[in-house]
């Protein structure tokens, strides 16, 4: 079933809870994963993962709903291109109008066939690029280039989704630390302050 080791946990206190099904406890190296009717959860991080092998379009992230599932392009397309018209003027059907219909998991077409899924580059320029400042300079130079795209509103978005709630977060985390010390092994919840 798993190549490498599996070994169980020896269950040391039972607790009644209402579930109607069987709750497996895999212990993976030193990370244990829970799994229970067919979902898993990672609990070994601050915020579980939780994967799921039957996937609800619905509960998925909001991107994934907003991508074009058509065969072709109608006319009106092109013509909206040459004048530069916002996207949404067009109609093209797109995955959130599948929703909760029989068609969310057979309703979807592609515009180009492709010999292999996998044929793009195994890496992104996220993961290429060093530092953000490389990431953030390779994506407002791509913003330049792109005339559909306004490179105020990228830089705006960047800062307000993604550079500020990293931020917070960090200095939430640097916050919350806690230290040990070296000497006496006695946690702290931040570094003392030593006076000469």
């Amino acid at each position: 079933m798993i190549d490498g080791d599996l070994s169980y946990l020896r269950i040391t206190d039972i607790e009644r809870v209402e579930y109607d099904g069987y709750l497996y406890d895999l212990q993976v190296g030193d990370d244990p994963i829970f799994t229970a009717n067919w979902l898993y959860a990672h609990n070994s991080m601050d915020a579980p993962l939780v994967m799921s092998s039957r996937i609800d379009p619905a509960e998925i992230d909001d991107e994934a709903h907003n991508i074009d599932i058509v065969s072709q392009y109608p006319h009106e397309f092109y013509e909206a291109t040459l004048e530069m018209s916002d996207p949404e003027s067009v109609n093209i059907q797109i995955g959130e109008d599948t929703l909760g219909t029989d068609e969310e998991y057979t309703g979807f077409e592609h515009t180009h066939d492709t010999s292999d899924i996998a044929m793009g580059p195994d890496l992104s320029a996220y993961k290429t690029l060093g530092s953000m400042m490389d990431k953030m300079d390779a994506q407002l130079e791509l913003s330049r280039k792109l005339e559909a795209v306004d490179e105020t509103d990228v830089a705006e978005r960047v800062i307000e989704y993604h550079f500020l709630p990293d931020l917070i977060g960090n200095l939430r985390a640097f916050s919350r630390q806690e230290t040990r010390c070296l000497d006496c092994g006695e946690k702290f919840r931040r570094m003392n302050m030593i006076y000469v």
